[in-house]
C-alpha cells in the first residue's frame, strides 16, 4: 500500500506594515518619527492634559458652575491644541535634512534615484502625519465638550482645521529651514518667534484669535485658503529641495513657473471676481513673489549642458521659454520683469474694479511706483557681478538694500530737522533707486513725482537697465553655446572613438 501523501506545512509570511507604493522616504520617516521620545511624549502629555481638563470641567458643573466658569478651562483647551500643533510638532522639522547631513546620509538616499524633491516631501509628509495623530487624538475631546453647554462643534472643529493648516505651512517653513546654514536658521526663528508668541497669547486666551476663518465668520473664501495653504507648502519644500539637489536638476524653473501662474491668476480675478478676493489674493502673493525673485535675481548661470537638454528638445519655443526659466541673473531680469509688468495690470484692474477712479496722475503715479519696484529690485545686481564667486550672494544682496535703507533713514532724520522740508531732505536720494523707493513711498515729494524723479531717478534707472541689458545678452550668448552643446549629435560628434577590434 502506498503511504499517504504527506504535505508540508504552510507558513504564511506576516503582512508588511507599510504598502509597496509608499514613497521609501516616507516609510524611514514615519517609522524613525513614530518611535521618537519626543513624538511619545507629546502624545503622552497631550493625552493626560485633555483628560485632566475634560474630567476638571466635568466636576465643576457637576458642583453647579455656570458655563462662564469655564472660560478658563477652554482657554487652556485651545492653548494644549495650539502648541502641538504650532510649534512642537513643526519644530521636528528643523532637523529634517539637516540630520541627514551631519550623519553623511544625503548622498545614500540621493542613490535611490529619488529627486530632491520627493525626499524633502516625504519628510514633510512623515511630520505631517504625526500631526494629524494628534489632531485625531483631540477630536474626541472636542466633541465632549458640546455636552458642556454653549459650544458650538462646527465652529470648534473649523478652527482646528485652520490649526491643521497652519501647521502645514508651518512645518514646511522648519524644513526649508532645516537645508539653510545655522546662521540663517538662527535669525529667521529670531525673526519668526514673536509672530508665534502672539499667535500663542490669542490662542491661550480665545479662540475667537483664529475665528475669522471658521464657518460662520466672514474671512476669505476657503477655496482661497486651501490654494494658498498649498501654493506656500509646496514654494516652501522647493526652497528645501533646491539647497540639496545636483546642479541638474532645475528647480529655478519651476518656482519661476509657480510666480507666473500665480500672476495670471491675480490678473483673472482682478477681471471677474470681486476686488477684495483679488486682492486678497494678491497680497498673499506678495510673500511669495518676493523671495522668488530674490533668489532668481541672486543666481549664477549653470555651465552644465544636460541642464538645457530638455528645453532644446522642445525647439524655438522651448528656447525662448528657457530665457525666462532657466536659472542665473540673466534670465531673472526677463522674469522679473515679465512678473512685475503682470503685477502692474492686476493692480490697475483691482483699483478700476474698486471704483477708486484713477485720473492720470493716479495712473502715473502707479506706473512711477512699479518702475521704481523694478529698479530697486535689480540695482544690486552690478556689485554682485562684480563678485561671481560669493557663495551666498542673497546676503550680499540684503546688505546693498539695506544699506539703501540706512540712507533713506538718515534723510529722514534730516528731513525732521527744524527749517529742512521733506523734499529738500530726499532729493539728494534720486540716484539711489531703493532709497528713491522708500521716499516716494512715505510722500516725500509733496505732490510733485514727476519733477523729482524724472530728472535724475529715471535717467539711472534707464543706465541701469542698459549696462545689465549689455551683460545679459552676453550670457545669452553662453546659454547658447550650452545649449548647442546639450544637442544628442554635438555630444555624439564630441564623444571619444571606441578602438577598432
Amino acid at each position: 500500500m502506498s503511504s499517504p501523501a504527506t504535505t508540508a506545512p504552510t507558513h504564511t509570511l506576516p503582512p508588511p506594515d507599510f504598502s509597496d507604493w509608499l514613497s521609501p522616504i516616507l516609510v524611514k520617516e514615519l517609522r524613525q518619527g513614530l518611535k521618537t521620545k519626543a513624538f511619545i511624549s507629546i502624545f503622552i502629555l497631550v493625552q493626560v492634559v485633555m483628560t485632566l481638563l475634560v474630567g476638571m470641567q466635568l466636576l465643576a458643573l457637576a458642583n453647579g458652575a455656570s458655563r462662564g466658569a469655564m472660560v478658563g478651562f477652554d482657554g487652556f483647551f485651545w492653548a494644549f491644541v495650539w502648541i502641538p500643533l504650532l510649534v512642537l510638532m513643526p519644530a521636528r522639522g528643523l532637523m529634517a535634512v539637516s540630520d541627514e547631513v551631519k550623519a553623511n546620509t544625503l548622498d545614500l538616499v540621493q542613490l535611490t534615484r529619488m529627486s530632491a524633491f520627493r525626499i524633502v516631501l516625504g519628510k514633510w509628509v512623515a511630520l505631517v502625519a504625526q500631526s494629524l495623530l494628534l489632531v485625531a487624538a483631540v477630536l474626541p475631546y472636542a466633541v465632549l465638550r458640546y455636552f458642556f453647554g454653549q459650544v458650538n462643534v462646527v465652529d470648534d472643529l473649523s478652527v482646528i482645521a485652520i490649526m491643521v493648516a497652519v501647521s502645514f505651512v508651518f512645518t514646511a517653513f522648519t524644513v526649508a529651514l532645516s537645508s539653510a546654514p545655522m546662521v540663517f536658521r538662527i535669525i529667521a526663528l529670531v525673526l519668526f518667534l514673536p509672530f508665534m508668541f502672539s499667535v500663542g497669547v490669542g490662542s491661550l486666551f480665545s479662540r475667537g484669535f483664529f475665528f475669522f476663518a471658521s464657518a460662520s465668520g466672514s474671512g476669505p473664501p476657503v477655496w482661497l485658503i486651501a490654494t494658498m495653504v498649498g501654493l506656500y507648502v509646496y514654494l516652501l519644500l522647493e526652497i528645501a529641495a533646491t539647497r540639496i539637489a545636483p546642479v541638474s536638476e532645475n528647480h529655478s524653473a519651476r518656482k519661476r513657473m509657480t510666480a507666473l501662474g500665480m500672476a495670471a491668476v491675480a490678473n483673472v480675478l482682478a477681471y471677474t471676481m470681486h476686488e477684495d478676493v483679488a486682492g486678497m489674493w494678491f497680497l498673499l502673493c506678495t510673500p511669495i513673489w518676493g523671495w522668488i525673485i530674490l533668489e532668481a535675481l541672486c543666481e549664477h548661470t549653470v555651465r552644465l549642458p544636460s541642464l538645457y537638454a530638455s528645453w532644446t528638445r522642445r525647439g524655438f519655443l522651448g528656447r525662448m521659454a528657457g530665457r525666462v526659466l532657466y536659472p542665473g541673473w540673466a534670465t531673472a531680469l526677463l522674469f522679473t520683469g515679465i512678473l512685475y509688468l503682470a503685477q502692474f495690470n492686476a493692480v490697475y484692474q483691482i483699483s478700476v474694479t474698486a471704483g477708486s477712479g484713477l485720473t492720470d496722475l493716479k495712473q502715473m503715479e502707479l506706473i512711477v511706483t512699479f518702475v521704481l519696484v523694478y529698479a530697486s529690485a535689480i540695482c544690486p545686481l552690478p556689485v554682485l557681478l562684480l563678485f561671481p564667486r560669493v557663495r551666498q550672494p542673497i546676503w550680499l544682496y540684503v546688505l546693498i538694500q539695506a544699506l539703501f535703507g540706512l540712507l533713506f533713514a538718515i534723510a529722514s532724520i534730516v528731513a525732521g530737522t527744524p527749517g529742512v522740508t521733506k523734499e529738500v531732505a530726499y532729493r539728494w536720494l534720486a540716484p539711489f533707486p531703493s532709497s528713491a523707493l522708500f521716499a516716494y513711498m512715505e510722500g516725500g515729494t509733496d505732490g510733485t513725482p514727476l519733477d523729482f524723479y524724472f530728472k535724475v531717478t529715471f535717467a539711472v534707472v534707464v543706465i541701469l537697465v542698459a549696462y545689465l541689458g549689455f551683460r545679459m545678452f552676453k550670457e545669452f550668448r553662453a546659454i547658447s553655446r550650452l545649449e548647442d552643446q546639450s544637442k544628442p549629435e554635438t555630444q555624439e560628434a564630441a564623444a571619444p572613438a571606441l578602438p577598432q577590434s
